[in-house]
Parts: structure tokens; C-alpha cells; sequence
């Protein structure tokens, strides 16, 4: 005797008790006398009709199939089967742990085993994800994925470049690190200022000149709010700041009458120096322009027993503009040679000139005797007179004007009543 047997869902239950089966499905039973029941998990992309001995019976997509046997030892066997799903993919997820804190693994999709406990408390480690689906027979495990523990490593500074204002500051990455904090301050002391970066550089601003600098760096992890201790202090020196103030001239200028050697001070960072000079009596200015390694030049063809006022400024790398003027300096050629007395006098030199506190009169002197030397103001009165004894050779003659009021005077030398030698010299302040 056979029996009919109609499937109502996907999960089914085969018990066997004697000769009598019970095939329980859901919260339905069907009893078989004298057949037996496998049921098992196949493919099959379409429905159909399963037919037996005991009769047929219906399926579609997604069923169990099943076979019957009979008691008579003949058999009928259908099969229903489930359609073929690709199985899913399968990710596990680099997580990074607090100190101390348990940290609840990734993977995708949801449901799977991991190879540690989940959530994790312990060492760095690395884990694999398994997810199982037993309706389509699928079991994947994910590639390794690794659990970091947060430990905060000082971030070292691996360099400085600073410019007259500003200084840009690189350090090294640190694993787990979220946030640096860089803190700076001059060495002479005051508060530090504390900018902070997810990066791993920092461009500095607003610094002071020509000057010396402390900074440190500590690492922090957010999402731990953990931080690192700081890595070793580093100091560095701001340049000069060639353009925030001018240059200056180097006096006295070496003169002859005709020419003037110019000295000033080299600047860093300089790019360009302009001189300007003119006559003391005209208004216009000749103007002339150097590179920033010239600190010093020859002015030509000045006119002999003139006035000159001199002044200088310069330009910095990578700045179109020109820093204010220094202060203006005045300097006189002397006579030309001829319009000294030849026949008493060989050579003649007034240095330094202009000057701050005296000038010294070298000359090569071919008689011996009584000298006066005067010095008169601008309105001709006489300011100061020395009285000397020469000889036949060079002679030296120092002449103080320290406790002068600074401003231009006419110097000149007499020998027996008779005038050798004028020119002007310049008292600055």
C-alpha cells in the first residue's frame, strides 16, 4: 500500500517508529504504513511534478526533494530541488582598541563567528570573519583583519626651516595617532602657543626676528582621548629681517676727489640694494642698483671740493617692495691737487671724512715750521684753531671735533701766513 505525500514547507522532520513514519512538517504530520522517507537538500532552477507509485505530487523552486521507497522493495524516487545562490561576499573590518577598553569586532555580512571573542580585550591580534548560511549550503571566512591596540609612541620633529617670521615644522606619523599638538614658544620664555594638526607638518606664523625658539610635540588618540607623552625639544632660530629696517653705510667713506668707496652692512635674505646720492645743494638723486652680495662700491666722477649726501635701502627675496631709507650721510671730496700750494706740499689727505669725533690731516711737507690749522663754520667764524710744529716728511696732524655740533666746516691749513690748503669736512652726530 502506497501513500500520498504532499510537502507544505521547507523545513521538514522524518521519524521512524516501527513500520509506521511520521513526517512532521510545520505543525502538520502525515503517517506512511510501510514506506519509507529521505529527504535531502539539492538544486534545481524550475518546478515540476514528482511522481511515484503512490502518486504524484506538486513542487516548485525552493523545495525540499524527497524519496520514496516502498515495502515490496520496488521504488519510485522524485526529487525536488532548491535553486543555486551565489554565496555572499565576506569582509572583516582593521579595528584599533582603547587601553583597557573592550572593542566590538566588523565583519559583513552580519551573523558570522569570529575566530576570537567578540567584543575583544587583549593584544594586538589579527582575526578572521566566517559567515554560514545553511539554506543555500554557503560557508566563507574573510581574509585576516587585525585589532591594534591604541599606545601612544612620541612623534619625533625630523626638521625646522624657519624665515625671519615664520617657520615650518615636520615630525613623524604615529600608528593610531588622530591629532598632534605642537607647542612653541620663544626660549627666553612666556606662554607656549599650542596649534594642533591631524597632519604631520605645521607652518608657523607671526615669529620674531632674529630669534631663538623651543618647540615640542605629544600625539593624541580622539577616539580614546589618549595621549602620548611629548618627544624631545627642539629649538631653532629665526633669520633676520632684512626688510623691516634698512641697511646702513659703514663710515667713513674713503674719498679722493673725485671718487668715494661706499661700505655697508650685507643683510640676509636680501635680494637688492639701492644707493642713492646727489650733490648736497641739488635736489634730484642719481640712483644705482646691486645684487644682494655687493656691500660696497665706488662712486666716480664726483666734482672735487663738493658736498655729497648718500643713502641706501634694500629689497628682500620674494618681495616686490623696498624697505624704508637708512639715515642720509653727507661726505666732501677735497680740492683737486693742483689747488694746493705744490711748491710747500707733496701729498695731502683729509680721513676720515665725514666723522664722528676727529679727522686726521696726513701730509708730505717740504719746509719745517709753525702750522695753524683753522676750522670755521659755515659763516665763517672760527670755531676751533690748532697750532703745530712740522717737519720736512710726513707729517700727521689729528684734529678732535667730538665736542662739535654736527654740521659741515672749512678746514684749512696755513704755513707763515700763507694759506697751503681747504676742503670741507662733516661732523655727524
Amino acid at each position: 500500500m502506497y501513500s500520498t505525500i504532499i510537502k507544505k514547507t521547507i523545513n521538514c522532520h522524518v521519524k521512524l517508529i516501527g513500520t509506521y513514519v511520521f513526517w512532521l512538517i510545520g505543525t502538520s504530520f502525515y503517517l506512511l504504513i510501510g514506506t519509507s522517507v529521505f529527504a535531502q537538500q539539492n538544486t534545481t532552477a524550475s518546478g515540476g511534478n514528482a511522481t511515484g507509485a503512490g502518486g504524484s505530487v506538486s513542487y516548485s523552486i525552493g523545495q525540499i526533494d524527497y524519496i520514496t521507497e516502498t515495502g515490496a522493495g520496488g521504488n519510485a524516487n522524485q526529487g525536488v530541488q532548491q535553486p543555486a545562490l551565489p554565496c555572499p561576499s565576506v569582509t572583516a573590518g582593521n579595528v584599533i582598541a582603547c587601553p583597557g577598553v573592550p572593542v566590538n569586532l566588523v565583519g559583513t555580512p552580519g551573523g558570522g563567528l569570529f575566530s576570537i571573542s567578540n567584543p575583544y580585550l587583549g593584544p594586538n591580534t589579527s582575526y578572521t570573519y566566517t559567515y554560514i548560511d545553511i539554506s543555500i549550503g554557503c560557508t566563507v571566512t574573510s581574509s585576516p583583519a587585525t585589532v591594534t591596540n591604541s599606545v601612544m609612541t612620541p612623534a619625533n620633529i625630523t626638521s625646522i626651516v624657519p624665515t625671519s617670521t615664520t617657520a615650518t615644522v615636520t615630525w613623524t606619523a604615529t600608528p593610531g595617532a588622530t591629532i598632534y599638538y605642537l607647542w612653541y614658544r620663544p626660549v627666553s620664555g612666556g606662554p607656549w602657543t599650542t596649534p594642533t594638526t591631524a597632519g604631520t607638518s605645521l607652518f608657523l606664523t607671526g615669529l620674531i626676528p632674529n630669534t631663538i625658539y623651543e618647540c615640542k610635540i605629544r600625539n593624541n588618540n580622539a577616539a580614546c582621548n589618549q595621549f602620548g607623552v611629548f618627544g624631545p625639544v627642539q629649538n631653532f632660530t629665526t633669520l633676520n629681517a632684512p626688510c623691516a629696517t634698512a641697511t646702513t653705510f659703514i663710515t667713513a667713506f674713503t674719498t679722493t676727489n673725485t671718487t668715494a668707496l661706499l661700505k655697508w652692512n650685507g643683510l640676509a635674505n636680501v635680494a637688492q640694494y639701492s644707493v642713492w646720492y646727489k650733490k648736497s645743494s641739488d635736489a634730484s638723486w642719481f640712483t644705482l642698483m646691486f645684487g644682494g652680495a655687493t656691500t660696497q662700491f665706488l662712486l666716480t666722477g664726483l666734482t672735487p671740493n663738493t658736498m655729497y649726501d648718500v643713502r641706501i635701502r634694500n629689497r628682500c627675496n620674494g618681495d616686490p617692495t623696498f624697505s624704508p631709507f637708512g639715515p642720509t650721510y653727507t661726505f666732501g671730496t677735497p680740492l683737486r691737487p693742483q689747488e694746493w700750494d705744490s711748491e710747500n706740499l707733496s701729498y695731502i689727505k683729509v680721513f676720515p671724512n665725514p666723522t664722528h669725533d676727529q679727522v686726521t690731516l696726513e701730509m708730505e711737507s717740504n719746509f719745517s715750521g709753525k702750522t695753524t690749522i683753522k676750522l670755521l663754520d659755515i659763516t665763517g667764524r672760527l670755531i676751533k684753531q690748532i697750532q703745530t710744529k712740522t717737519i720736512i716728511g710726513l707729517n700727521q696732524i689729528s684734529i678732535g671735533m667730538k665736542e662739535l655740533a654736527a654740521g659741515t666746516y672749512t678746514l684749512q691749513l696755513i704755513h707763515n701766513e700763507q694759506q697751503l690748503f681747504t676742503t670741507k669736512v662733516t661732523r655727524l652726530d
